[in-house]
């Protein structure tokens, strides 16, 4: 369903402001059921908007009207130009209705040249499309699907998220200037990972070189990657640096660890993890697109030695 009121509505003008506020350079795509052409759109005026009873209705008003609809269709129509583009992996067509000045705009551009290279048939759909109209600005909300393969192991995948998308028209051009929310153009939609280690607790003595774990990080951003990296540290100061390989789309995990008991001095970057005796290990990871507009985020979890 597609839904078109004036700005001149109290609610379009609060969406407007939040769109801004909230912007992270993202994407949106284009919906499965588009716009009917503009000459049969008619505005829904809010209550006691327009000519009253006995009143006529002013002959410029309503030709400024029809012509905000065939913006915002031109609007539109500048994000399917968007999401054909992504689909296609034509990076710069698609950098060509990006907005200069948009915040984060290299972030948002290395965002999609990763998706292009890390997945093969992506398909967006759209499931609800709500447009607010502005002087200048179209302001879409939609809820989206995204269905892809992995590039390496062709596996099928598929995220979903809801994003509130800022268009600006310059000139005669329609640009995507922001995106709130989540993000259907770079790598699914900038969630926190999941970062689970089991067991809490082993014994000094099953320290042996290559300890029964599972080490799994599940980040949805990360979709594409053959590996993440995850850290471990021990109480004497040795740090080892983990490759855990993707086991699915977005799914990293190890079943073991080469965890050591090693009460001498430890020797860095031997892909050993060298602990000294009771205490603690802890493991890291660093998630860079934590979602929400939010710094990169360092997950960290904590084993006992007994």
């Amino acid at each position: 369903m597609t839904i078109i009121t004036r700005s001149h509505h109290v609610a379009g003008a609060i969406v407007l402001a939040l769109a801004v506020s909230s912007a992270v350079a993202q994407g949106v795509p284009r919906d499965e059921y588009p716009l009917p052409p503009a000459s049969e759109i008619r505005p829904i005026e809010p209550a006691g908007v327009g000519p009253q009873p006995g009143e006529r209705a002013d002959e410029e008003g309503a030709a400024a009207g029809v012509g905000g609809l065939e913006d915002l269709q031109r609007a539109r129509d500048a994000l399917d130009e968007l999401l054909r583009a992504y689909e296609a992996g034509n990076v710069a067509k698609f950098q060509q209705k990006l907005d200069p000045a948009m915040v984060g705009y290299q972030v948002f551009l290395d965002g999609v040249r990763r998706d292009v290279a890390a997945y093969r048939n992506l398909r967006i759909h759209l499931t609800d499309t709500q447009i607010t109209a502005g002087p200048d600005l179209a302001v879409i909300q939609i809820a989206w699907e995204k269905r892809f393969l992995s590039a390496g192991s062709f596996t099928p995948g598929i995220f979903t998220g809801r994003s509130t998308v800022l268009m600006h028209r310059d000139g005669d051009a329609w640009q995507l200037s922001a995106v709130a929310l989540d993000n259907p153009f770079s790598s699914a939609s900038g969630v926190l990972a999941r970062f689970t280690v089991m067991p809490m607790a082993l014994g000094v003595t099953t320290l042996d070189g290559d300890v029964p774990m599972q080490v799994e990080v599940v980040d949805a951003d990360m979709a594409g990657a053959e590996t993440v990296q995850v850290t471990v540290s021990s109480a004497n100061g040795d740090r080892e640096t983990l490759q855990l390989p993707s086991v699915s789309p977005g799914v990293f995990r190890i079943i073991s660890v080469p965890l050591l008991f090693e009460p001498g001095t430890p020797v860095p970057n031997n892909l050993l993890v060298e602990v000294p005796g009771p205490g603690t290990v802890t493991f890291r990871y660093v998630d860079a697109n934590p979602g929400d507009n939010r710094p990169a985020s360092t997950l960290t979890r904590v084993v006992r030695v007994q």
